[in-house]
C-alpha cells in the first residue's frame, strides 16, 4: 500500500477511482504493528464518530430519487441488520455500523462519552457535512454508485486494519467486527449505473461526481487516521 509522502493524505496524488486508502499513519504505523495504544484508542473514537454520521448517505438519494424504486432501494438497506456481540442485531439505519465501532472502542479503553461526543468533532463535522451535501447534487443513481465505488475500493484497506488489530494487537473477532460489517450500498448499485451512461453528458457527470465523492468519503476517513497520528 503506497504511502502518500508528501501530505499523508489519503486523496494526494490519485487519479484512479479504484485506489483506497493511502494514509501515512495507516501504513507507517497501525499496519506496521507499531502504533500506540494513545493512538488506537483515537482511532477507535474517531472511526465511532464517523459511523455515527454515515447513515446520512443515505437521506440524498431519498430526496433526489426520481422514484419509488430508488426510495424502496434505500429503505431496504436501511433494515439491513449487522451481528453484535452477545447475538444481538442492529439496523444499518439505526446506527449499526456505529454500535460495533464503539464495542472496539470499548476494547481499547475508551470511555462510553467520548465514544458519544466523537461525531460532535469539528473536523469531522465538516468533512461529513460536505459529503452529504455533494450527494444532494446529482442523480440518485449516480451518488449511489460513487459512495458504492468507494467503499469496493476501501475494502482492502479496512480489512487490512482489521487483520493488524487481530494478528498484531491482539483484539478478538467481536471487538474487530466493524470491520465484517456490509457496506452501506452493494457492489450492484455500481453495474446499475451503466444504465445511465447513455451520453457523453452522463458520463462525464459521473467521472465529475465519482472522484469529488472519493475524495470527499476519504477525507472523512483521514480525520480518523489524523485523530490516531495526532495522539
Amino acid at each position: 500500500m503506497a504511502i502518500a509522502a508528501d501530505t499523508g493524505r489519503s486523496g494526494a496524488g490519485r487519479d484512479e477511482p479504484a485506489k483506497g486508502f493511502t494514509h501515512a499513519w495507516l501504513a507507517g504505523a497501525l499496519l506496521a504493528g507499531t502504533a500506540t495504544p494513545a493512538q488506537l484508542a483515537a482511532f477507535a473514537t474517531a472511526l465511532a464518530g464517523l459511523y455515527d454520521h454515515l447513515p446520512r448517505l443515505f437521506g440524498p438519494p431519498v430526496m433526489t430519487g426520481p422514484d419509488y424504486k430508488v426510495r424502496r432501494f434505500i429503505v431496504d438497506q436501511l433494515l439491513t441488520t449487522v451481528a453484535l456481540p452477545g447475538g444481538a442485531t442492529a439496523r444499518v439505519g439505526e446506527g449499526g455500523h456505529a454500535a460495533l465501532a464503539k464495542e472496539l472502542g470499548r476494547a481499547l479503553g475508551v470511555p462510553d462519552a467520548e465514544l458519544d461526543a466523537a461525531a460532535l468533532h469539528p473536523r469531522l463535522v465538516a468533512a461529513a457535512d460536505t459529503l452529504v451535501a455533494t450527494m444532494f447534487e446529482p442523480p440518485a443513481w449516480a451518488s449511489m454508485a460513487a459512495v458504492a465505488e468507494v467503499e469496493q475500493a476501501s475494502a482492502p484497506g479496512i480489512l487490512a486494519v482489521r487483520d493488524a488489530l487481530r494478528d498484531r494487537y491482539g483484539l478478538d473477532r467481536a471487538s474487530t467486527a466493524l470491520f465484517d460489517a456490509p457496506p452501506l450500498y452493494p457492489a450492484s448499485v455500481v453495474d446499475g449505473a451503466g444504465d445511465h451512461l447513455g451520453t457523453a453528458y452522463d458520463g462525464a457527470l459521473f467521472s465529475y461526481y465519482r472522484h469529488r465523492i472519493r475524495e470527499e468519503w476519504l477525507a472523512c476517513w483521514d480525520h480518523c487516521f489524523d485523530a490516531a497520528a495526532e495522539a
